[in-house]
């Protein structure tokens, strides 16, 4: 009797094991039972020149920080943060055509400096 339920419990266990490793889902199959297709998440990785359909490419060329103090923004007690902000050349250029322009832009951060006693 024993031999038997040893038997039944090593088959249940193998069956088991076999039904764990045939369930697998993929993302395609939960993007399916949405109603939409694998191919609409696909994002282009670079942007598309207007002019005539090539990649666009971008490069910044950054300035240096420009820190100025103020009251800890984060609760902290004691301290200050750092305010910063730098200033940049944005750059983009059609890798095809060569079409492209400049662009001023800009960048901040807070570096907490605060702290409790």
């Amino acid at each position: 009797m024993k031999a038997v339920k040893k038997k039944i419990s090593i088959f249940l266990m193998t069956l088991m094991l076999a039904s764990t490793f045939s369930a697998n889902v993929t993302k395609a199959d939960v993007i399916e039972s949405k109603n939409t297709f694998a191919y609409e998440e696909i994002m282009p990785y670079a942007a598309v020149c207007p002019r005539c359909g090539g990649r666009i490419t971008s490069s910044t060329v950054w300035g240096s920080w420009i820190s100025s103090g103020i009251t800890c923004t984060h609760g902290h007690a004691w301290g200050t943060d750092l305010k910063q902000y730098r200033t940049g050349i944005k750059t983009t250029k059609c890798l095809n055509c060569n079409a492209g322009n400049t662009a001023n832009v800009k960048e901040t951060r807070t570096i907490c400096h605060g702290y409790d006693n």
